[in-house]
Protein backbone atom coordinates (compact mmCIF):
# COMPACT_ATOMS: atom_id res chain seq x y z
CA UNK A 1 0.00 0.00 0.00
CA UNK A 2 1.48 3.28 -1.41
CA UNK A 3 0.60 7.01 -1.98
CA UNK A 4 0.88 7.73 -5.78
CA UNK A 5 0.73 11.03 -7.57
CA UNK A 6 -1.11 11.53 -10.53
CA UNK A 7 -1.87 14.71 -11.93
CA UNK A 8 -0.91 16.63 -9.09
CA UNK A 9 -3.44 14.24 -6.60
CA UNK A 10 -2.65 11.48 -4.17
CA UNK A 11 -4.14 7.97 -4.91
CA UNK A 12 -4.09 5.48 -2.91
CA UNK A 13 -2.65 2.56 -3.93
CA UNK A 14 -2.88 -1.36 -3.41
CA UNK A 15 -1.13 -3.49 -5.07
CA UNK A 16 -2.22 -7.09 -4.69
CA UNK A 17 -0.61 -8.62 -8.42
CA UNK A 18 -0.16 -12.41 -8.65
CA UNK A 19 -1.40 -13.30 -4.80
CA UNK A 20 -3.74 -16.10 -4.33
CA UNK A 21 -7.25 -15.54 -2.14
CA UNK A 22 -5.81 -16.78 0.65
CA UNK A 23 -2.84 -13.94 0.70
CA UNK A 24 -5.25 -11.07 -0.42
CA UNK A 25 -7.40 -12.36 2.82
CA UNK A 26 -4.59 -12.00 5.35
CA UNK A 27 -3.08 -8.56 3.73
CA UNK A 28 -6.88 -6.73 3.46
CA UNK A 29 -7.44 -6.71 7.19
CA UNK A 30 -4.04 -4.95 7.76
CA UNK A 31 -4.61 -2.21 5.00
CA UNK A 32 -7.96 -1.66 5.99
CA UNK A 33 -6.41 -1.07 10.27
CA UNK A 34 -3.87 1.34 8.29
CA UNK A 35 -6.70 3.29 5.89
CA UNK A 36 -8.74 3.91 9.15
CA UNK A 37 -5.47 5.44 10.84
CA UNK A 38 -5.35 8.25 7.97
CA UNK A 39 -7.33 11.48 8.94
CA UNK A 40 -8.15 12.94 5.48
CA UNK A 41 -11.33 11.77 3.74
CA UNK A 42 -12.66 11.76 -0.01
CA UNK A 43 -9.62 9.91 -1.04
CA UNK A 44 -9.32 8.21 -4.14
CA UNK A 45 -8.44 4.65 -4.34
CA UNK A 46 -6.29 2.26 -7.14
CA UNK A 47 -6.66 -1.36 -6.19
CA UNK A 48 -4.53 -3.61 -8.33
CA UNK A 49 -5.39 -7.59 -8.81
CA UNK A 50 -3.56 -8.77 -12.08
CA UNK A 51 -2.80 -12.26 -11.93
CA UNK A 52 -3.94 -12.66 -8.58
CA UNK A 53 -7.46 -14.52 -8.02
CA UNK A 54 -10.10 -14.81 -5.73
CA UNK A 55 -11.52 -16.73 -2.79
CA UNK A 56 -14.45 -17.12 -0.50
CA UNK A 57 -12.09 -15.32 2.47
CA UNK A 58 -10.73 -12.76 0.09
CA UNK A 59 -13.96 -12.01 -0.52
CA UNK A 60 -15.18 -11.91 2.68
CA UNK A 61 -12.12 -9.62 3.50
CA UNK A 62 -13.06 -7.56 0.31
CA UNK A 63 -16.56 -6.98 1.88
CA UNK A 64 -15.73 -6.11 5.04
CA UNK A 65 -13.23 -3.50 3.93
CA UNK A 66 -15.50 -2.19 1.73
CA UNK A 67 -18.28 -1.93 4.35
CA UNK A 68 -15.97 -0.33 7.12
CA UNK A 69 -13.70 2.15 4.67
CA UNK A 70 -16.19 3.24 2.10
CA UNK A 71 -16.87 6.92 3.99
CA UNK A 72 -13.30 7.55 3.08
CA UNK A 73 -13.61 7.28 -0.54
CA UNK A 74 -14.90 9.33 -3.02
CA UNK A 75 -13.47 6.64 -6.06
CA UNK A 76 -12.40 3.08 -6.50
CA UNK A 77 -10.50 2.23 -9.87
CA UNK A 78 -9.89 -1.97 -9.98
CA UNK A 79 -7.20 -3.15 -12.36
CA UNK A 80 -7.13 -6.77 -13.24
CA UNK A 81 -10.98 -7.28 -12.99
CA UNK A 82 -11.48 -9.98 -15.88
CA UNK A 83 -13.60 -12.60 -16.44
CA UNK A 84 -15.20 -14.24 -13.35
CA UNK A 85 -13.62 -11.80 -11.29
CA UNK A 86 -15.20 -8.41 -12.87
CA UNK A 87 -18.64 -10.78 -11.94
CA UNK A 88 -17.08 -10.75 -8.39
CA UNK A 89 -16.48 -7.27 -8.59
CA UNK A 90 -19.81 -6.36 -9.52
CA UNK A 91 -21.27 -8.46 -7.07
CA UNK A 92 -19.06 -6.56 -4.12
CA UNK A 93 -20.49 -3.14 -5.53
CA UNK A 94 -24.19 -4.38 -4.98
CA UNK A 95 -23.30 -5.47 -1.77
CA UNK A 96 -21.50 -2.91 -0.33
CA UNK A 97 -22.79 0.05 -2.80
CA UNK A 98 -18.74 1.59 -3.43
CA UNK A 99 -19.34 1.98 -6.79
CA UNK A 100 -15.87 0.11 -8.14
CA UNK A 101 -14.82 0.50 -11.67
CA UNK A 102 -12.79 -2.06 -13.60
CA UNK A 103 -10.27 -0.69 -15.71
CA UNK A 104 -7.52 -2.63 -18.21
CA UNK A 105 -4.91 0.03 -17.86
CA UNK A 106 -3.18 1.83 -14.86
CA UNK A 107 -3.28 5.34 -16.69
CA UNK A 108 -6.66 5.35 -17.63
CA UNK A 109 -7.74 4.17 -13.78
CA UNK A 110 -5.73 7.11 -13.14
CA UNK A 111 -7.47 9.40 -15.32
CA UNK A 112 -11.15 8.10 -14.39
CA UNK A 113 -9.87 8.85 -10.72
CA UNK A 114 -8.72 12.38 -10.97
CA UNK A 115 -11.88 13.57 -13.63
Amino acid sequence: MKWVMHSNKKILYQDYTNLNGDKIAELIPIFTYLKLQYKEIDRLQLLNFTNSYGTKPALNALSEAARVTKHLYTKTAVLGMTGVKKILLNMLNRITSIGAKAFATEEKAKNWLIS
